[in-house]
């Protein structure tokens, strides 16, 4: 059996409305009976290794039903109460084209992970020692134990891949689910860690390789190769994803020395692609960056220091910052979001906007919802729009919760005196029906356990799954 990270060995979660690190996983969700939620029938990939029973779709027959019965059931038809999307370590899932992963507590109050198709069919229900540690894509899953699981729960070893090969990360990237692994080659000349990027491979539909780089590098100069694998072998934190093709890793767990790797280094595609790197924070200055995927730096993003608390992401080309170079003559930023130029496109000095949570504001289908204070300390939250004009005027209240929908953004407020929760379209409309209904896992802007597929958004609401329409209209799923 395949040795996998500890950072996967223990699922850590949270009851639901705490505030909890964004890479740890959620809970619960709400969902609505009396519906037909037939979706197209996933297209399943079977790796090579898999059990041949996850080649098996259910038939129309089987899987069509009655509008009186929930939508999520087991073999035998029965309905599958309080079950809920998972939040694995990365990545936002879940799949909802294909098969999607979900848990619930046993009689015994054990947490036990499941695989559902599209249809609503309840695929396999794992052992409660068993814990799915990814989504699900191309026929397969990571699990707790090192091994990969088919659509039927089959464990196994990809073929392809060494018996000296430790998985470290499955995830859907940009949109490519891909499998990376690390092995250590030893030689009379020394040691080298060797990580892989494996996909799917079209063709064959057997796993190619798709990136490959080793600590024989200049990047990893003077660090201790066995120190690396060991690093990376025991914490799946410390290599993680920074958008654009860019990866982020912490080789050694005594150094803060970063290491990024591109997987688009020297390609044509490279100088077009940017993501947005930050150092320090925690107590010291946070230092901000925008660099392309050939990991240079842009012009005039050097020495960059954050005026905030909060951490800021780039997303539909924009950075929400307040900062000033550190240096003598500094040149400053004032609040408000600016493009990869670093030209202001939205000046927001004239508010005080706080993070939500730990999030800074971003945008989300064109609309970033601002948290704000007046000058007496009283909270109030606007939605804005990309030409930097309000969508949802300021109102008085305290964000929560921003998910995103098939075309816009809901905005969940508590209310602290009464701790009561309120959920609003991006245009400041007050969703009837939704009292009290609370999303599930870390406040501020969702970023794990979430999909918009055909228009609707999946998630956890209020202990269940739910299918949101763009209206707010909703339906429960469990």
């Amino acid at each position: 059996m395949k040795k996998i990270v500890a950072g996967l060995l223990l699922m850590t979660f949270l009851l639901s409305g705490c505030s909890q690190d964004n890479k740890s996983f959620s809970e619960m969700v709400d969902a609505k009976k009396n519906k037909d939620v037939r979706s197209p029938s996933p297209s399943i990939w079977i790796p090579s290794g898999a059990s041949e029973s996850a080649q098996t779709e259910p038939a129309a027959s089987e899987t069509a039903q009655s509008k009186s019965s929930k939508w999520l059931t087991f073999e035998d038809g029965s309905e599958f109460d309080s079950c809920y999307l998972e939040y694995p370590d990365f990545g936002k899932y879940p799949n909802f084209p294909g098969i999607s992963v979900g848990y619930f507590f046993d009689a015994d109050g054990n947490k036990r992970n499941f695989l559902f198709d599209a249809f609503g069919k309840v695929r396999h229900i794992f052992d409660k020692d068993i814990y799915v540690a990814s989504g699900f894509y191309d026929g397969m899953c990571l699990t707790n134990t090192g091994r990969m699981a088919g659509a039927d729960g089959t464990l196994f070893w990809p073929v392809e891949l060494s018996s000296d090969d430790v998985i470290i990360r499955y995830a859907k990237d940009d949109e490519l689910p891909i499998l990376w692994t690390v092995r250590r080659e030893d030689s009379i000349l020394g040691t080298k860690v060797v990580f892989t990027a494996w996909v799917k491979d079209e063709a064959t539909s057997s796993l190619k390789v798709y990136f490959q780089f080793d600590t024989s590098q200049e990047e990893f100069e003077g660090m201790n190769a066995d120190d690396i694998y060991k690093t990376m072998t025991e914490n799946s934190g410390r290599f993680t994803y920074s958008g654009n093709g860019v990866y982020r890793i912490k080789p050694l767990s005594y150094s803060d020395r970063i290491v990024f790797e591109s997987v688009y280094k020297g390609t044509s595609e490279a100088s077009s692609k940017y993501f947005l790197e930050y150092s320090g924070g925690h107590g010291t200055i946070l230092y901000l960056s925008v660099r392309n995927a050939n990991l240079e730096t842009l012009p005039g993003w050097n020495n960059i220091m954050s005026h905030r608390s909060g951490y800021p992401q780039m997303r539909e080309g924009l950075i929400f910052m307040d900062a000033q170079t550190n240096e003598a003559n500094a040149r400053y930023y004032p609040a408000g979001f600016y493009d990869v130029n670093l030209n202001c496109v939205i000046d927001l000095s004239q508010y005080d906007i706080v993070p939500i949570s730990y999030n800074d504001p971003c945008f989300m289908n064109g609309y970033a919802v601002l948290q704000m204070r007046n000058p007496d300390g009283v909270p109030f939250w606007g939605v804005l729009k990309k030409d930097g004009t309000w969508s949802a005027e300021p109102q008085k209240g305290t964000v929560r919760y921003v998910f995103p929908t098939a075309d816009g953004v809901l905005i969940s407020t508590r209310d602290e005196n009464a701790e009561t929760f309120q959920t609003y379209l991006q245009d400041g409309t007050l969703l009837s029906g939704w009292e009290n209904n609370e999303f599930s896992g870390p406040y501020g802007y969702a970023s794990e356990g979430w999909e918009v597929c055909d228009g609707y958004l999946y998630t956890n609401l209020s202990g269940h799954i739910a299918k949101i329409a763009s209206d707010g209209s909703y339906e429960y799923l469990s």
